[in-house]
């Protein structure tokens, strides 16, 4: 009996879950090859007579906007998914990767501190690193309470 109902109630959560969907919305879009204004098109559809609701997806879908209007191509495609590792590699294969790579080992020493007053150890992390173009010896170091070096 206890294996019935075991089996009973997945098969219940299994059709539940297969029956709902989040973003409805997306039901409108293109399934081959959609362009930013595919998305743009069902989504503002979708919302025209609805009230922008706390919790609804509409900031959500607003900031996935944001980051994508500054990425897609011109032509209003996603750019695939390993273009920055092609454009990498390409570039580590150029005359200046060389060059600047191969430009200073560089003597790095540590200097502190390594503790606080509070006990924290390590203090910090540093985010990114961004080196000259050109000059060897110029780059800069940010870090997420620190500002920059």
């Amino acid at each position: 009996m206890i294996r019935f109902y075991n089996f009973l109630m997945f098969v219940l959560l299994l059709a539940i879950s297969l029956s709902t969907s989040g973003q409805t919305w997306l039901r409108n879009v293109p399934k081959i090859k959609p362009t930013l204004k595919d998305y743009q098109n069902a989504f503002y559809e979708y919302w025209k007579d609805k009230p922008v609701e706390k919790g609804q997806g509409y900031s959500l879908f607003k900031r996935w906007e944001w980051f994508w209007e500054q990425r897609v191509l011109p032509d209003g495609s996603f750019p695939e998914p390993t273009r920055t590792r092609d454009e990498w590699i390409k570039y580590e294969q150029s005359r200046d990767y060389i060059k600047y790579r191969t430009a200073s080992n560089g003597n790095w020493q540590f200097k502190g501190p390594s503790t606080t007053p509070g006990g924290y150890n390590g203090l910090g992390r540093v985010n990114c690193i961004a080196f000259h173009p050109t000059i060897a010896n110029t780059f800069w170091v940010g870090t997420p309470a620190g500002g920059i070096w």
